[in-house]
């Protein structure tokens, strides 16, 4: 009664056949790139209007179809959402562009711009 006990054999764990994840470096590197234009480092100051509030921030860097920004906390900046971008450039003075937010990541805001930012000679390739 207290002796031995045959169990039926446990079946393998489901898990033990997937396959092994692959290294994350690796995985990304391999990511083939899918931006159309080359960015080029700026330091830009910028105010961004979103509806009737204006966020004062800084591009960080820029193509020939958008900006990388960082602004203050806000709950105004939505995927999708489009505003009108004014920027204080030294190298190619003010200008204004249209953009719409594609890439939100906190403070750091991915803008495709309705027209080409003026980047001189960077913004042939």
């Amino acid at each position: 009664m207290y002796g031995a006990r045959h169990c039926a054999p446990r079946p393998p764990c489901a898990f033990a056949t997937l396959p092994k994840p692959h290294d994350a470096t690796h995985a990304m590197s391999s990511v083939p790139e899918r931006r159309r234009h080359p960015r080029i480092p700026v330091s830009w100051a910028v105010r961004l209007w979103v509806d009737d509030e204006a966020l004062l921030g800084r591009a960080e860097d820029a193509s020939r179809h958008g900006l990388w920004v960082t602004v203050p906390p806000t709950t105004s900046l939505k995927l999708g959402k489009v505003c009108w971008i004014d920027v204080l450039s030294e190298e190619f003075g003010s200008f204004t562009v249209a953009g719409e937010v594609r890439h939100i990541a906190g403070r750091r805001v991915g803008l495709e711009t309705t027209r080409p930012v003026p980047i001189g000679g960077h913004d042939r390739a």
